[in-house]
């Protein structure tokens, strides 16, 4: 495998346009050349795309993007963004092995990329190598970027008037990566409005989930997804929620808390894990949730 890696080293893939090279790589047998394919760092596979036009559709098939999402998680990477005067300097590096206790801890960074002045500097979220980068201040946009290749795009504004709640996920059936936009007024009566953007379409716009039957709730900006399904902790009626958004079926739906708790949320080998703390009595509690509790109903 290593031998085979050697191949696509830099001075061959320069000269595409030599048909004895360009014969060669795409006589690599598909299956192998994906899982090559799917070893290369993020700012490898930018550059790959140039290559021929068979690369350019393994690297654009949905079926590849699940399959790096995988292997990714799996090559887990420190993440860094640091804030100097009104510009966001951002640095990744592989996340390092436990040292051995009499070994130094070397951590070599990836040249940092420098976004422009008018990106917000708060990050909302981060899935997939992907980062999504937001603001209270409406004057800002919203921008998911590629901390590796330094390549961005800004959200289209919505119209939509109230408080806006802005989440980041994959949706694992249709490969696709989706934001959620909630939006509530605090001191309303109306229903949480709910809106999805799908990236990977050609016109990004933003769609509304028509469901009656969603109440209305104030949520926490703490969020997680997991295996295509966002929770976030929600208040509701006067007790504690998790609200449970499937981007897989854009459908809403809740687990119940008894009393009112403060929850944090955090993924355990694929399942929804649940620091409890009751404000009232003081108790703390750890619950792990399988997918099937969440049935499609409404509190």
């Amino acid at each position: 495998m290593e031998k085979l890696k050697q191949q696509f080293s830099k001075d061959r893939l320069i000269t595409p346009s030599s048909n004895s090279v360009r014969n060669y790589i795409d006589s690599i047998p598909v299956d192998l050349l994906i899982d090559i394919l799917s070893r290369f760092p993020p700012k490898s596979i930018a550059r790959f795309y140039s290559v021929s036009r068979l690369w350019e559709s393994i690297l654009r098939c949905p079926d590849f993007t699940e399959l790096y999402l995988t292997k990714s998680v799996a090559r887990r990477r420190l993440f860094f963004a640091l804030k100097v005067n009104t510009e966001l300097l951002v640095f990744s590096s592989p996340q390092p092995q436990i040292p051995d206790e009499n070994s130094s801890l070397v951590v070599e960074a990836t040249p940092y990329k420098c976004f422009p002045k008018t990106f917000p500097t708060e990050i909302c979220t981060a899935l997939g190598g992907l980062v999504f980068l937001g603001t209270f201040l409406s004057r800002q946009p919203l921008v998911i970027v590629n901390p590796l290749t330094g390549e961005f795009i800004t959200l289209p504004k919505l119209k939509t008037i109230g408080t806006k709640r802005f989440s980041f996920g994959y949706d694992p059936i249709s490969k696709k990566f989706k934001v959620l936009c909630v939006t509530w007024s605090p001191c309303g009566t109306l229903s949480n409005i709910h809106q999805v953007l799908t990236l990977e379409t050609g016109e990004r716009l933003w769609r509304t989930i028509h469901d009656p039957v969603i109440p209305r709730y104030s949520i926490n900006y703490d969020a997680i997804c997991i295996n295509g399904v966002l929770y976030s902790e929600a208040y509701y009626q006067g007790s504690s929620k998790i609200v449970c958004f499937d981007f897989k079926i854009e459908k809403v739906s809740f687990v119940n808390i008894d009393g009112m708790c403060n929850l944090r949320l955090f993924n355990c080998k694929g399942k929804l894990g649940v620091h409890q703390y009751d404000v009232q009595s003081r108790n703390e509690k750890l619950v792990f949730h399988v997918p099937k509790v969440y049935a499609y109903c409404h509190p």
